[in-house]
């Protein structure tokens, strides 16, 4: 009998709360046990919780005299459990927690353990849900604790998981990682591969939040493999577009592109138009962030298109702003125009909308709050027609004072309508200003920047190619990013006899002083190795410390600019197999044995506040050897900001990127050295240029 009541009930539920009238379930509940009625009507509470409080509080009535006439404990505790969720849904805080401790002490009593930590799980989410993170932390403990006593494996995998979630939004990461991946042991084990792929999924943000957007993808591309082994397209769908995001913020858009179209393919299939908007969204972005602006605009206009059939103003208000943007790159300021007032409309709208569901909110709460207290009331007095005179007066009261408030909203708003109205005018009027100076801005800008291009070729043509540098170096890479279109970083190199010279030198400054000076630089060292013919390191830098100065023409005792360069320089001795080093400012890295040794440079930076008399640079001598790899880059790389805080790279940084790396070949750690900076600096703005060289001197030894 019980069995036919619960495949009855699996049939009704669907369509119970659709109906405008409250169906009589007593036929329902004729005949069976007083647990399987209360089961019944607790199944019926959630049914009506969302649309139909009321009802769902007429059979929360009904459990509790059924679970005090029969004595029904564990069911009196579920049933505790069901109107703390309706307390919930009224956020009547202090009434969930009240019910919900009646529910522990009917657990505790009956050492109903199981029961205990699936409370415990609810009792974390709700805290976690309210943001009370601490308190959160300690119920999804004592979850943890009983499950474990209690050999409940499936509590403790929710345990890990909810105990990784509140780590995570501490940003905690890496104890967030710790207890997903327990929670994954427990998921695997118990063979629930729905709650595996989630869990990959989990483990994937957290790294991806870390700014490890390496191992990100592998948790997350883990996900996707358990997900496409299932039958779940929605699921997989969200899965591809995750792990097409986390490509694109390693700005691997190629693989990002490959995910969100197979994510684009499944929403297609199953029509899933908020999905399709998502994606056509990120793909727009990804577009304009390589400044594709036609294939940009494609994208941004399907996906606004896509969002106006479904209603998602934000996602309307985000295209907008984009497509605005685009329009006024190409100089259509018709569209850009139409576009800016949709965007700006809709957040007008979007802050109104916000104001209004505030106050229906208010208004439902402080309604339902009222109702309940007056059902109690009439319970217990049966005062049915005071307490009707009493309702009807305390509805027209909230009414009233909703009412005013809605009104000043009202008010507010048109004001500021009618402001964004005379803004726009005016905004118009500026546009066809702005319009004509742009005209003149662009056409100076067009010839300082082909001046600057031209400039470009010139430094380039200087500098050694990375095909030159490998042809004497042999096993090398050479990592070069200017901040603007011309750098103050360069990289110089020559050969006579048996030294070969290599240097990496970081300007004073970028741009065009950097440029100029980085020129200079190259010029002076040909000069002095092939002209003059010094060898020794500690000479050369010497030798252009002085030329500098001369060049610059300042008194060497009173001079107070600190134009010049950092630079390292190394000379390659083919016949002995050594090398030596010295620095002005930059120093030397290098690994033997997997050990990274540093080599200080010396303070004074060429062409600094230092007379020649005082100028010494050290040489040092390192002996070739099978697997001697050296390192030298700018101070823009530690220099950067970014990362998860936007602080400084830092020389730490750099040294640990080296020993990770470090048994890498040399072409592998320039791509890994690009994409480490990429992730580094992810949006955040190049301050300085920047150059990385590695070298492996094995073919050497």
């Amino acid at each position: 009998m019980k069995s036919k009541a619960l495949i009855l009930l699996f049939f009704l539920v669907p369509f119970l709360s659709y109906s405008d009238t409250i169906p009589d379930v007593n036929a329902l509940l004729k005949g069976q046990k007083p647990a399987t009625q209360v089961f019944i009507l607790d199944s019926l509470i959630e049914v009506y919780k969302s649309d139909r409080i009321d009802v769902s509080f007429k059979y929360l009535a009904q459990a509790f005299r059924i679970c005090e006439e029969n004595k029904l404990i564990v069911p009196l505790a579920k049933t505790y459990r069901a109107r703390a969720a309706l307390h919930r849904k009224n956020k009547n805080h202090d009434s969930v927690l009240i019910d919900l401790g009646e529910a522990e002490k009917i657990y505790i009593s009956n050492k109903e353990f199981r029961e205990l930590s699936g409370l415990y799980i609810y009792y974390g989410s709700y805290y976690y849900r309210l943001s009370e993170y601490k308190n959160a932390s300690i119920y999804n403990f004592k979850a943890l604790d009983v499950a474990e006593k209690a050999g409940y494996t499936e509590g403790k995998g929710l345990a890990y998981n909810n105990i990784g979630n509140v780590f995570f939004h501490e940003q905690n990461f890496d104890q967030a990682i710790d207890y997903y991946k327990q929670a994954l042991e427990v998921y695997k084990q118990l063979n629930n591969t729905r709650r595996v792929a989630t869990t990959y999924d989990n483990i994937g943000l957290a790294y991806s939040n870390k700014g490890d957007f390496q191992k990100a993808v592998i948790y997350q591309g883990q996900s996707v493999k358990v997900l496409e082994r299932g039958d779940d397209k929605m699921v997989l769908a969200e899965g591809y577009f995750n792990l097409g995001t986390t490509y694109s913020l390693m700005n691997l858009n190629d693989s990002a592109r490959y995910y969100l179209k197979k994510a684009y393919d499944i929403d297609k299939e199953i029509k899933y138009e908020i999905g399709l908007a998502n994606i056509a969204y990120q793909l727009g972005i990804m577009y304009y962030n390589e400044k594709k602006f036609v294939d940009a605009r494609t994208y941004l206009l399907e996906a606004f298109r896509l969002a106006e059939e479904q209603g998602l103003k934000v996602h309307i208000k985000d295209a907008a702003f984009y497509l605005s943007r685009i329009y006024e790159k190409d100089k259509d300021y018709v569209n850009a125009l139409k576009y800016q007032r949709i965007n700006a409309n809709l957040l007008e709208k979007i802050y109104t909308e916000e104001n209004t569901n505030a106050l229906k909110e208010m208004s439902e709460k402080y309604q339902s709050e009222k109702k309940q207290k007056e059902i109690e009331l009439l319970q217990k007095e049966g005062q049915v027609k005071d307490a009707k005179e009493k309702q009807l007066k305390t509805r027209n009261w909230a009414l009233i004072g909703v009412s005013a408030l809605i009104l000043l909203v009202a008010i507010i708003t048109y004001r500021r309508f009618t402001e964004k109205k005379k803004d726009n005018l005016v905004l118009e009027e500026k546009n066809v200003r702005i319009t004509e100076q742009n005209v003149l801005i662009e056409e100076k800008n067009k010839s300082i920047t082909d001046s600057i291009t031209y400039a470009q070729r010139i430094q380039f043509s200087v500098l050694p190619t990375e095909q030159q540098v490998k042809s004497l170096l042999k096993d090398c890479f050479v990592y070069y990013a200017p901040k603007d279109i011309i750098s103050g970083d360069f990289y110089w190199m020559v050969s006579k006899g048996d030294y070969i010279y290599f240097a990496v030198a970081d300007c004073t400054g970028h741009g065009v002083p950097g440029a100029l000076m980085s020129m200079l630089g190259t010029s002076f060292l040909n000069q002095i190795v092939l002209e003059k013919g010094l060898s020794e390191t500690s000479d050369i830098l010497k030798e252009l410390h002085r030329q500098v100065l001369t060049m610059l023409n300042e008194d060497l005792e009173n001079r107070l600019s600190k134009d010049g360069m950092d630079i390292a320089l190394i000379r390659i001795d083919k016949k002995s197999k050594s090398i030596q080093y010295s620095g002005a400012g930059r120093p030397l890295y290098y690994v033997l044995d997997n050990r990274l040794e540093i080599v200080k440079a010396d303070k004074m930076s060429v062409g600094g506040v230092y007379s020649l008399a005082e100028t010494h640079y050290v040489p040092h001598k390192i002996n070739i050897v099978q697997g001697l790899k050296m390192y030298l880059f700018s101070d823009g790389i530690p220099d950067q900001f970014g990362g998860p805080k936007q602080k400084k790279l830092t020389v730490k940084k750099v040294q640990e990127w080296i020993d990770i790396n470090q048994l890498q070949d040399m072409a592998q750690q320039k791509k890994n050295f690009s994409t480490f900076i990429d992730d580094w600096k992810g949006k955040v703005e190049q301050i300085d240029d920047m150059t990385f060289v590695g070298i492996d001197f094995s073919k050497f030894a």
